[in-house]
């Protein structure tokens, strides 16, 4: 369940009760809230839901909640006040530790290692795991089949896995880990697996209508190709713009490379004469080297926005004209606490806006 606070944001996602099970509904339901304390950041003496109130988000009788909450509060983790309510007890500032998972693997495959990125998911991942005693074991793996080799989980570990994923590659290796797993970053697919991403429409338009105030009219999109999931994004929200703000967008130009060569790419823009272009992290670099040898500058001639990874990635630094960007050590302290809940859910976080500084 999600609870509201201005103290932790960060959420398990919803459990449902299975009638079918041999489990009773109310140990199913101790167990979930037991999780919901020990996970979402939870402190002593902090209000917990009424009987009442629980009842109606498990649609269950007021008998079944009592048998529910009795070993939480057996257990210290919540205590009754006459006349006032349940509050979280002074057990959960003890070492409790959840012990659904066993060892926790992170895995980033095909990619370059060297991106802020993937270390950034992986501190958040640290993170977490030491918070409740779990070991992890990294794997940097040029391709599946080396992965498949290093990856040899014990019954109870689960794996976090980023990078040049497929869904029928995670179908199989689900076989390894109980379908434990939890995919960290921008995916067009669904299966029996937790993910954790990033939402790109409210930022991706932020930026677009700053390019508008600074008087652009023709939008250019850089991505990989028309079939990945980021560049029907970086479009869909492109066009929404140009809905939202009718008359003041005359066109939008997609142009995709294989290879994000932003060099080329722009080449191929040249003759659409983008005063604005949307592009991706690997298409980058070459934009830029583009504007440098044509005489342009940004953004007083190209307006570019840097669709990135990371925050603050310094090698970015001032120069596209507005970066947006994700705070990847969020996204590693959530999978990490999906795992853990053995979620199958998607946790997606608002991207950021960064405008950089510029000298005059």
């Amino acid at each position: 369940m999600r609870k509201h606070s201005e103290k932790s944001p960060l959420y398990l996602m919803p459990e449902k009760v299975d009638r079918s099970k041999a489990l009773p509904v109310y140990q199913q339901i101790c167990n979930q809230l037991r999780k919901e304390l020990v996970l979402n950041g939870y402190r002593r003496g902090e209000r917990f839901y009424s009987y009442r109130k629980l009842g109606e988000l498990y649609n269950v009788e007021l008998r079944t909640v009592m048998a529910a909450l009795e070993p939480l509060l057996q257990d210290g983790l919540l205590i009754k006040r006459a006349a006032s309510g349940i509050y979280v007890g002074d057990a959960i500032d003890k070492d409790i530790s959840p012990r659904e998972v066993g060892t926790v693997w992170y895995a980033v495959i095909g990619e370059k290692f060297s991106h802020p990125f993937y270390f950034n998911v992986f501190e958040g991942v640290e993170a977490e795991a030491e918070r409740f005693g779990l070991r992890v074991m990294v794997g940097l793996k040029k391709d599946i089949r080396s992965f498949e080799r290093w990856f040899c989980p014990q019954p109870g570990d689960g794996l976090i896995i980023t990078g040049c994923c497929t869904r029928e590659y995670l179908d199989a290796v689900g076989a390894k880990c109980n379908d434990n797993i939890i995919v960290v970053g921008s995916y067009d697919f669904t299966g029996d697996f937790g993910c954790v991403t990033s939402n790109y429409h409210r930022a991706v338009q932020k930026a677009l209508d700053m390019a508008l105030d600074s008087g652009c009219r023709r939008i250019g999109i850089i991505s990989n190709s028309v079939k990945r999931l980021i560049s029907m994004e970086l479009y869909a929200a492109a066009d929404a713009c140009r809905r939202a703000h009718a008359g003041m967008i005359e066109d939008v130009c997609h142009v995709t490379d294989p290879d994000e060569n932003g060099y080329e790419a722009m080449k191929r823009l040249s003759e659409f004469k983008p005063d604005c272009v949307l592009l991706t992290e690997p298409a980058f670099i070459g934009a830029m080297e583009y504007l440098q040898t044509h005489a342009l500058r940004c953004p007083e001639d190209v307006f570019i926005i840097r669709y990135g990874k990371e925050i603050n990635d310094e090698r970015y630094l001032n120069l596209a004209a507005v970066n947006v960007e994700s705070d990847s050590e969020i996204l590693g302290r959530n999978a990490l606490r999906m795992l853990i809940a053995n979620s199958k859910d998607t946790l997606r976080f608002d991207m950021t806006l960064s405008v950089p500084s510029r000298k005059k």
